[in-house]
């Protein structure tokens, strides 16, 4: 798989991801809903975004098991501060915990998918 289909897989599940759990923790209330889609827009493109240019060192300087390992260790993170009770940035009016739980699993099951892809393809080399 390559790194650009992670970017938009990631992108596109962490935005469903966090239009379901918004409309889960506000009860379907629409407009809430759509505001927890314009606070969190921006910084979940900047995590997919940096979670592919950290996906596109590992790819090029480390191979096989380790780079399965490497690949984990953002949803590790993530997963970690997800479990903060709360994380609260002035200029981002939102707390960070959902942020980080929103992004465990919309960037997690991509990083697993291109983990396991690519070292199937390095084996098939």
């Amino acid at each position: 798989m390559e790194i650009r289909n992670v970017a938009t897989i990631g992108i596109v599940l962490s935005l469903l991801v966090l239009l379901i759990y918004a409309n889960h923790i506000e009860g379907g209330d629409g407009n809430a809903v759509l505001m927890y889609l314009v606070v969190f827009l921006i910084p979940i493109i900047v995590l997919a975004l940096l979670n592919v240019f950290y996906l596109y060192i590992v790819e090029k300087y480390l191979s096989g098991t380790l780079k399965i390992i490497c690949s984990i260790l953002p949803i590790l993170l993530l997963t970690l501060l997800s479990l903060q009770k709360s994380m609260t940035i002035t200029f981002i009016d939102g707390n960070l915990t959902f942020l980080t739980s929103v992004c465990a699993i919309g960037l997690g099951i991509p990083n697993i998918i291109w983990a396991f892809s690519s070292k199937t393809d390095s084996e098939s080399d």
